[in-house]
């Protein structure tokens, strides 16, 4: 019997016409495009930002439309809910409880579809889902189910036991099965002690044949410069790539930036501690002593947001108590109203000294060298290392020249002020019941800068707690409460 052509398969099987162009911005990109053209399974893993989820959606789609070999793609999302996975509360049937959580699936395609200049690219997508040529798979409908002639995406895998990735390649049978996520994005108690399957994936299939595992980095990351010409996006990348710096929350109002002051500390000839400190400046790449990015949030109405319980800053594998010494601030550079266009949106440096929110993770816990620093070098006593009070301290607002001998400790008007932060949250993080209010958007389009630092006139920012690993997670909702969420 003769081999179907694929415009035959696509009339039986009601795949509508559609074309995909995908430009790799980046050798990582090409090189995950081969792996999964090439590999029966592939595993990408790594941070956001790497255009992971978009190369994968559009290369599937290109070997969907384009061979014989496939009839459809099953995208396996994670249903993670407070605590942990499950659909069972949510209202609704099935396919009303997935909606919740295959809405970036669907935009990644619709924007894929869009950028390849199709017409009407929702109606494909729609096509496509009532015709089951793409569907979406819940984990826990998996049991029983067998994959045959598919693409298999398994996204955010970050979510995923080890148990639970086995059984989604037990359900594989032929096709492909792509595998990404991000491990430092995962929310499950469960998967954080040890049982994160993506990485026992990575580690016990990476020598069998027709598999191939790729890892994106911060270099890794997609320039925003071919869309956003005036990006400084700070992203500081590799061992100690983070270094104490200070801010009293002020801003240039030239470039819209928080004014951030690196500081050196020495002893003079009687052996007290002298500090002296520089401005730094902001540059896009990834260099840099603290983080520092751009981002937009679109709302149709006025809208509090909140932090969600997933939001704090939490030490690495090496543990020096360096995240209590952690800030992270929020920057309203403006607002405009949708449709304005990217340029004006982006060109946004509206923010004010005034408005700027500080926020200090896990200020009720301080380590026991922390603790002898607050008491020889700025004369704070009686702190403990678990349960303490909020801790006030100066932080740096303008250069401090070896010249002028300022000891470590010093208030002088001229060179530090008293910084309270607006937010404060302690080592057991944002409750689920309820979220720490952040700040308030504006109907339209607003640009919000983030800065994320150690804060060096913390008292836990001293020489013990050099060389910690620590890992910022930021995750934003306009609902008060996770029972307020879906």
């Amino acid at each position: 019997m003769a081999r179907k052509t694929t415009d035959e398969k696509k009339e039986d099987t009601k795949i509508p016409s559609f074309k995909v162009s995908l430009k790799c911005k980046n050798q990582k990109q090409k090189e995950l495009v081969n792996s999964i053209k090439n590999n029966q399974i592939t595993i990408c893993k790594g941070i956001f930002g790497t255009g992971k989820s978009y190369v994968i959606g559009a290369t599937v789609l290109n070997l969907l439309k384009a061979t014989n070999d496939f009839e459809k793609i099953i995208c396996i999302t994670p249903t993670v809910e407070v605590g942990d996975m499950h659909l069972g509360l949510m209202p609704g049937n099935l396919e009303e409880k997935m909606n919740f959580h295959i809405i970036n699936e669907i935009d990644c395609f619709l924007k894929i579809l869009k950028d390849s200049n199709n017409i009407k690219p929702e109606n494909i997508i729609k096509q496509l889902m009532s015709n089951n040529i793409i569907e979406f798979r819940p984990i826990s409908n998996l049991r029983g189910a067998s994959f045959r002639n598919s693409l298999i995406l398994v996204s955010e895998a970050e979510e995923f036991t080890k148990e639970e990735l086995f059984l989604i390649l037990s359900r594989f049978e032929s096709g492909k099965i792509i595998i990404s996520g991000d491990p430092l994005q995962s929310s499950r108690t469960c998967v954080k002690k040890g049982n994160s399957g993506l990485l026992h994936a990575c580690d016990k299939l990476k020598s069998i044949d027709k598999v191939g595992i790729v890892v994106f980095s911060n270099e890794d990351i997609v320039s925003a410069k071919d869309t956003y010409d005036g990006a400084v996006n700070q992203l500081p990348s590799g061992i100690n790539a983070l270094a104490p710096v200070s801010t009293v929350g002020d801003v240039n109002s030239t470039n819209g930036f928080m004014n951030m002051f690196s500081g050196e500390i020495d002893s003079d000839s009687s052996g007290n501690y002298i500090l002296t400190a520089k401005q730094t400046a902001e540059k896009n790449g990834t260099s840099g002593e603290f983080i520092a990015f751009d981002l937009f949030f679109q709302v149709k109405t006025e809208t509090a947001m909140y932090l969600t319980n997933k939001s704090n800053v939490v030490a690495g594998a090496t543990n020096t108590g360096i995240e209590n010494a952690s800030r992270i601030a929020f920057l309203d550079e403006g607002t405009l109203p949708v449709g304005d266009g990217a340029a004006a949106l982006q060109g946004l440096k509206g923010a004010k000294s005034s408005s700027v929110i500080i926020w200090e993770p896990n200020y009720d816990v301080h380590t026991a060298s922390g603790i002898a620093n607050a008491s020889s070098n700025y004369g704070i006593n009686n702190l403990t290392q678990t349960g303490a009070e909020k801790l006030a301290y100066n932080g740096v607002k303008a250069e401090i020249p070896a010249s002028e001998n300022i000891p470590l400790a010093s208030t002088s008007a001229t060179y530090f002020s008293a910084v309270t932060p607006k937010i404060a949250t302690t080592a057991e993080g944002i409750s689920a019941d309820a979220y720490q209010s952040a700040f308030t958007l504006k109907a339209g389009v607003t640009k919000m800068r983030i800065y994320m630092w150690i804060e060096g006139q913390d008292v836990d920012c001293e020489n013990n707690a050099s060389g910690g690993d620590l890992t910022f997670n930021l995750q934003f909702s306009s609902s008060s409460s996770a029972a307020d969420v879906g």
